[in-house]
């Protein structure tokens, strides 16, 4: 994410992110909250294919497929 707020602040162009990026402070970049409903977006989890993961990771993965199971 922090790649699109360099290229906003390259001036190649503007994106939508998650009010969350508002914490990366790069000089140029303003921040404007979006008024009307929340807006929804599906998420994806990238990982390295056939790569044995630490066990934080793997961690990690079980507790996102878990989480998206209960929904």
């Amino acid at each position: 994410m922090s790649s699109t707020i360099n290229l906003v602040a390259a001036g190649i162009g503007v994106s939508l992110v998650p009010a969350s990026m508002k914490q990366i402070h790069t000089q140029g970049v303003t921040y404007r909250p979006l008024r009307g409903n929340p807006l929804h977006a599906p998420l994806s989890l990238a990982s390295r294919r056939g790569e044995i993961a630490a066990e934080p990771v793997r961690n990690f993965i079980a507790l996102v497929r878990a989480a998206t199971r209960q929904r």
